[in-house]
């Protein structure tokens, strides 16, 4: 018997999958470029905060409970937006929180029924 995915399945599949290749692309660039910690002014300690342990930290908590994991990262790039410049690699970085909550949302609806 062949097994049915759906789309609620498709969209924790894609979100999880995301995630993992977002994590591992902010690690990347963090241990990559060769990052020194102690020339980063305070404001750029603000932004790192938000950006990148913010998003990752949303999104290992997405893995468990997808609402509260999508909006502490959605919050978090929100609000390195307004403290540094974005472009739209971030919020590409940040998309999986999106997924995460419409798959929140629609497995809570299910199980109300």
């Amino acid at each position: 018997m062949k097994e049915t995915i759906t789309v609620k399945d498709a969209i924790k599949t894609i979100a999880r999958f995301w995630s993992i290749l977002s994590t591992i692309m902010i690690l990347l660039f963090i241990f990559g470029e060769g990052l020194d910690l102690s020339k980063l002014t305070l404001n750029e300690w603000f932004g790192f905060l938000f950006f990148p342990f913010g998003l990752v930290i949303g999104l290992i908590i997405s893995w468990k409970k997808e609402i509260v994991g999508g909006i502490v990262t959605i919050v978090s790039i929100t609000v390195f937006a307004i403290a540094m410049e974005i472009n739209w690699f971030i919020i590409a970085l940040g998309f999986p929180a999106v997924l995460f909550i419409i798959h929140g949302i629609i497995t809570k609806n299910k199980s109300e029924i």
